[in-house]
This record gives structure tokens, C-alpha cells and sequence, in this order.
């Protein structure tokens, strides 16, 4: 009924100038039916027990006329960066390859330019299971956080089926509080289960089960695990455990003794520290792992010479105070939520950083409390501040240093007009503003890129980022070479490489319907069956 009405609703202010009175009885007429729909809805529900999602079905409202004016960024994030084009969004929504990208110049600038393995992503992988479904796994998910989108975020998910009734007592195995990234996981976790992507290429079928005690496999997070495990070793039937690990950093705030456990099959992050000593507490009582700051702790005490390049090995030698844990367990195969939820302006409307004002920007916070990880997290963004402004100096760059909160427009102005901006070290490897930045069009420089292992593969340096020491001990010589006439070159392909890869992730059904991602997933279902077959 309202797609064959065709309401035509723009809620900015300007638009309600010139005829405000008719604006708003459209406004008010479409709210009220919005409602009542709602109401319906909630009442078929509840009688029926299906799902409101599957009844009204957002995504394809986006596709009216008076959809595509009012669909908006509907993740809660407060992030600046939440622009979602309704051209992105149809392309999306088509299954065509997202990482088309634009008319004119950038058309030109991509096509010279090698693709990135994961740009198939916005199709749907070809690689069906040979036999058909051949095995059904039972699995046991936290019914609240079943996943939820609308039509800036679905890109053409199927509807949800009816969700359990009651699943009291193991509400320890959910996440805390109200939205944030960490509810995000819970989703994309969810989504995986429940659309037909592993299933094609596996030939497994997840069913969902309200009783935990009859699952083959509990989801749980890591909060959650220790005591999952607890309680299911005096019994006959023993689940096998899926830690979904809550901590953004690249280190495991999962157990170890959970994730040493043989029942517990996998640990699922979006983000990993390479080195296999990935649990590591900076200060007495701390309890977030935070395996980076032993590194530049081991750094500040002189332990490699300053120009010595920071790899693999030597990172896991500097590394080796650090409690071991099962990396082996450990899968990168969680998109952050942030690209997931924006698409940003297309490459079309971004200047090439090789035409952009600003050779070099910064802005973000340098204090981070009294407490021992605080300070070790002020010490090392100071000191790549400090370096960064010396070398403005040396070589004469033109650098935007802001040190403390940023207003939002000059934010966006600043990371429009940047070639390159450097995103140290926080309270984890990785950083929101990494993403607002490639969104934006510059470059990003991150200590230890090459040390980092994401679901979506944003740290390959000098393919979708610059990498500098973490230390940033090398941080002068990182920027002259980058800003020479070569690097410059080098910058606008290492742009719309970072964005491409970007793009293949937008949105849930794209995510989940990337071939890369489906073949990782589908490594945990193979896990799954070993461990059920050995049980």
C-alpha cells in the first residue's frame, strides 16, 4: 500500500519553506500510517510468532521515492562519517560489484590499478557445496541479538525466521548494555548462520535451538565462556563453545584456559595481533590485554636499533614476555561495524592526494589518564606527535597538528584535504578514524600495519595503507619518500585500493555474501564437524 503511494517527505528544514503546511500534513499522514502498520505488525507477531522484520521489510521501502529522501544512517553510531548514497545502496542491493567506482577520473585512476582479491565482493559466491545440504548442525545463539538492519545497513538480506521463545538464565553468554560495535559482532555472527551463504558452500544447515543443553555448538561471549564451560562438564551432553571475544584490540580478552579448552572450537574477532603472544596485562589488576604496549615497551628499552624495520619475527621475539595463547584458535572473521554501516562519498567525489593542501594531518587526544596503560598509551602518541612535527620541519612539509577535541566540520575539512593521516596507537591497534579517513580519500599511516590481521584487510602496507616503526623511530624517512614525486603516485593508487577494499564490505549482505569471507567461515564449520565428529 505505500509503495503505491508514493509520498514524497523531505524532513530538512529548507525543504519546508516554501508549502510547510502541506509538508507537514504529509509528515503527519505518513507517520500515522507508519504506525499503524506497526501496530499490526506487533499484533501479527505476537499471535503468530513471527518476525516483525520479515513482515515489513525496510530495505525494499528504501526503494520508493519518499524511502530513498528519508532513509538515513540507522547504527546509532555518532561518528561523523555516516553518509550512505542511494546509489551505493542500489548497487548494493542489485548484487553488482561495489567497488565500481564513479565516472571520469576515477574510472581512469582504477583501471590501471591491480584489484584487490576481495573485490568480487557484492556477489554472491558460485562455490556450491557438491552434495547439497548434507548435515545439520544444531547451534544455540542469544535470542536478543539475533541481527537486526534496515535500509542503509540490510544490502538485500533475507528476512529473519521466527526467533525462539525464552531463553532465561544464559543471558552471561550475551553482550552487556545497550548498542555499540561489541552488539555488531553478535550480528554478523548471526547473519552468517542464518543466510544461505555457508550453506551453499559447505553444505551444512545451521538450526537454531532455544535449549543450549541440545545444541551441537553454544555461541558465547568471552565474558561468558569460563562459566559456560563450568557448567556444562558435569554433563552427559557437552556443547561444543564459539567464543565471540568483545575486545576491538588485536589481542584475546578470551580465557586462556577457555580457548585451551577442547571444547572450545574458535575464538571469532575482528582483529589480531600476528605475533602468537597475544595476551599481555601492562599493569597489575589490568584487564584488558593490550599486547602492543609490551612491544614499544620493549622498544623504549633500546632493544632495536632505530632504524631497524620491525617484522614478524622480531616482533614475536620482543614479544616473548607475553602470556602464550592458542592463536590458532583465533579467527579474524568479524568486519569492523563501522564499514559494515557506512559507505561514504563515492572515489568520483574525492581530490587525488596528490592534489590535496595538507602533506601530513593529526587530530585526536594525547592524554589518556594516570593510570600504567594510560600513560604508556599518552607516552607513545606524544612521542609519534612530536616526531611527526619534527619532521614538518626538516623537510618542509605543510602539517596539520590538532591536539584535542575536534570541532566535526573541521574534522571532515581536514581529512578531505590530507594526503596522508597518521593514526597511532589508542587503546588498541586499531582505530575508528582509520576508516574515516580511507572514507574520506587520505592515506593512512599506522605503526606496525603488517603486524595487524583483519577480517577486512585494511593494514597491507603500501597496497591500502602506509606502515611506520610503532615506535615511529622511522616516521621522517616513511614521509619523504611518500611525498616525493614517486610516492605521491604511489598515494593515489594506495587510495583507491584502501577504498575498494572498503566497499566490498558495505552492509550486512555484502559482507556476508564476500566470497573471502564465506571461505573463512566456512573453515570454522569445518571445525565444527572435526570437533562433533571426534566427540
Amino acid at each position: 500500500w505505500l509503495k503505491r503511494n508514493h509520498f514524497r517527505i523531505n524532513c530538512e528544514p529548507r525543504a519546508m519553506s516554501g508549502n510547510a503546511g502541506l509538508d507537514r500534513r504529509r509528515i503527519r499522514y505518513a507517520a500515522a500510517t507508519v504506525f499503524s502498520l506497526y501496530v499490526a505488525c506487533t499484533v501479527h507477531t505476537y499471535f503468530s510468532g513471527g518476525s516483525p522484520i520479515g513482515l515489513l521489510q525496510w530495505d525494499e521501502l528504501a526503494g520508493n521515492a519518499w524511502g530513498k529522501e528519508l532513509a538515513r544512517d540507522a547504527s546509532g553510531n555518532s561518528s561523523v562519517i555516516g553518509q550512505v548514497l542511494s546509489e551505493e545502496r542500489a548497487s548494493i542491493a542489485s548484487g553488482e560489484d561495489g567497488s565500481t567506482i564513479g565516472q571520469s577520473r576515477s574510472e581512469e585512476r582504477a583501471a590501471n590499478l591491480p584489484r584487490m582479491d576481495a573485490s568480487s565482493i557484492g556477489q554472491v559466491s558460485s562455490d556450491r557445496h557438491p552434495n547439497g545440504t548434507s548435515r545439520e548442525i544444531r547451534y544455540f545463539f542469544p535470542w536478543y541479538y539475533e541481527y537486526k538492519c534496515v535500509s542503509t545497513t540490510c544490502g538485500g538480506l533475507s528476512p529473519l525466521p521466527p526467533r525462539p521463545r525464552s531463553l532465561a538464565g544464559f543471558e552471561y553468554c550475551g553482550h552487556k548494555g545497550g548498542y555499540s560495535y561489541k552488539l555488531h559482532y553478535f550480528y554478523f555472527t548471526h547473519v552468517m548462520l542464518v543466510q544461505g551463504f555457508l550453506r551453499d558452500r559447505t553444505g551444512v544447515q545451521f538450526t537454531l535451538v532455544d535449549d543450549p543443553w541440545s545444541a551441537d555448538v553454544v555461541f558465547c561471549v568471552d565474558s561468558g565462556a569460563a562459566r559456560f564451560l563450568n557448567e556444562s562438564s558435569g554433563r552427559e551432553h557437552k556443547p561444543l563453545l564459539v567464543v565471540i571475544d568483545e575486545v576491538d584490540g588485536g589481542t584475546a580478552s578470551t580465557p586462556t584456559a577457555a580457548l585451551e579448552n577442547p571444547r572450545t572450537v574458535a575464538c571469532v574477532k575482528p582483529r589480531l595481533l600476528l605475533p602468537p603472544h597475544g595476551k599481555c596485562y601492562p599493569s597489575a589488576g589490568h584487564t584488558q590485554p593490550r599486547g602492543f604496549l609490551e612491544l614499544l615497551r620493549q622498544l623504549g628499552l633500546g632493544h632495536v636499533p632505530a632504524n631497524a624495520y620491525i617484522d614478524l619475527k622480531l616482533a614475536d621475539q620482543l614479544l616473548a614476555k607475553c602470556d602464550p595463547v592458542p592463536t590458532d584458535k583465533i579467527l579474524t572473521i568479524i568486519p569492523t561495524e563501522f564499514t559494515v554501516h557506512h559507505a561514504g562519498p563515492p572515489l568520483s567525489e574525492l581530490v587525488p592526494p596528490s592534489e590535496r593542501p595538507i602533506d601530513v594531518s593529526f587530530a585526536g587526544n594525547v592524554h589518556y589518564g594516570k593510570s600504567a596503560t594510560g600513560q604508556a598509551i599518552s607516552r607513545h602518541r606524544r612521542s609519534v606527535v612530536n616526531l611527526t612535527q619534527e619532521a614538518c620541519r626538516k623537510h618542509g612539509l605543510t602539517c596539520n597538528i590538532t591536539v584535542g577535541r575536534v570541532e566535526k566540520n573541521v574534522y571532515l575539512h581536514l581529512l578531505k584535504d590530507s594526503k596522508i593521516f597518521l593514526s597511532p596507537f589508542g587503546f588498541g591497534e586499531w582505530s575508528i578514524k582509520d576508516e574515516e579517513a580511507i572514507l574520506s580519500g587520505a592515506v593512512v599511516l599506522k605503526p606496525g600495519a603488517s603486524l595487524l590481521q583483519t577480517a577486512i584487510p585494511l593494514y597491507t602496507p603500501n597496497v591500502t595503507c602506509l606502515e611506520m616503526r610503532p615506535d615511529g623511530a622511522d616516521i621522517g624517512d616513511v614521509l619523504q619518500r611518500a611525498l616525493s614525486k614517486d610516492g605521491l603516485h604511489l598515494l593515489d593508487e594506495i587510495q583507491v585500493q584502501a577504498r575498494q577494499v572498503l566497499s566490498n564490505f558495505t552492509t550486512y549482505g555484502r559482507a556476508a555474501a564476500n566470497p573471502a569471507m564465506s571461505r573463512v567461515w566456512a573453515d570454522l564449520v569445518n571445525r565444527i564437524q572435526k570437533a562433533l565428529a571426534s566427540s
